[in-house]
């Protein structure tokens, strides 16, 4: 695996931002043009990311982290700006059915791509200033839970069957997003539980975390009435399941056995799937080289590497995606490649 330490590498994670630059233009224009994102995320990324050869890169940027962090920031802006535009123009134009559904969609992958997805990698920083950020980033998304129970759940209980967010074999996508997603919350609010039995904290912060929630759903409501809370609780929607459908295949049928003290083995590299597609890489910030990220989840983003012992996806994440919302075809292509223990 070849080494990549070039200056100009960093600026290769500005395609990320090519998402929200197809939800501007879907927002721009009317009719089939409203589903600009969707196609561009749905198909032309997983085809190119099929075609262009996979180079096995190895990152070791240590000591210029900050330069790819600086990367992660316009999502700050960009993600509320996109939710602005999206709701004063659902005000201005009387709109298709068929043209809001897209444009739903398309501020929905820009959730969970800038918004879910960058939360998760700033959620994992030390400094108190990034964990801000991912905070801000969950809420336009309607996921702030998220930040407690992955952080403090997920990561301890990974491939075992007390954490939600891992996929059981032979568990439709469609099963799997009502377990993962009502199991999250409630996890989540154990946890926050916890904290405050431990005297951590004086409230549950999944309290908190509801009350500013709602807060921003009245504020959405009272400037841009019922149908703009509606495309926004529809778009956070969409975020969420984009979310956890890259759950779901980030673990699916991985299992850590129990060793003589009935105790969980240690999280190894073959406990999550990896995919080093190109375009799947860097549309979630090195998310697909998951492995890695479990192995220590404080490595930032530049410098996650494929794993020698991970289960490795067939295509990219993008293509993933695609195959795991038909249940048949995803157990037909990813059961063989799994060892059951």
């Amino acid at each position: 695996m070849s080494k990549s330490t070039k200056a100009l590498v960093p600026l290769q994670y500005l395609f990320v931002y090519t998402v929200p630059l197809t939800a501007w233009f879907a927002l721009q224009w009317v009719g089939i043009w409203t589903w600009s994102t969707v196609f561009y995320v749905f198909a032309i990324i997983p085809l190119l990311d099929h075609w262009i050869p996979i180079r096995n890169i190895r990152h070791e940027h240590t000591g210029s982290e900050w330069i790819f962090d600086l990367l992660l920031l316009p999502s700050l802006i960009i993600l509320p700006w996109i939710h602005w535009q999206a709701l004063n123009l659902l005000q201005q134009n009387a709109y298709h059915w068929t043209e809001i559904w897209g444009l739903v969609l398309a501020v929905g992958l820009c959730n969970g791509i800038l918004g879910i997805n960058v939360a998760h990698e700033m959620g994992h920083r030390k400094s108190w200033i990034f964990k801000i950020f991912a905070h801000v980033l969950l809420c336009i998304a309607s996921y702030l839970h998220f930040f407690i129970e992955h952080n403090y759940g997920h990561h301890k209980k990974v491939s075992t069957p007390d954490d939600p967010a891992s996929a059981r074999f032979n568990e439709s996508l469609y099963a799997f997003w009502w377990r993962s997603i009502r199991q999250s919350y409630l996890s989540a609010f154990k946890i926050g539980q916890q904290f405050v039995r431990d005297g951590w904290l004086f409230v549950n912060p999944i309290l908190i975390y509801l009350f500013v929630q709602v807060s921003v759903y009245f504020l959405i409501y009272f400037y841009f009435s019922l149908s703009g809370l509606l495309f926004f609780l529809g778009s956070s929607v969409i975020g969420i399941l984009l979310l956890e459908t890259v759950n779901y295949i980030e673990h699916y049928g991985l299992s850590r056995s129990k060793d003589l003290s009935d105790r969980f083995e240690r999280v190894a590299e073959e406990h999550s799937w990896d995919s080093d597609h190109l375009l799947g890489r860097l549309a979630l910030f090195e998310l697909t080289r998951h492995s890695d990220h479990h192995m220590d989840s404080t490595r930032h983003f530049s410098n996650l590497n494929i794993r020698t012992n991970s289960p490795k996806m067939p295509v990219g994440y993008p293509g993933s995606m695609l195959t795991a919302f038909i249940p048949s075809l995803w157990f037909k292509t990813r059961n063989p490649l799994i060892t059951r223990k």
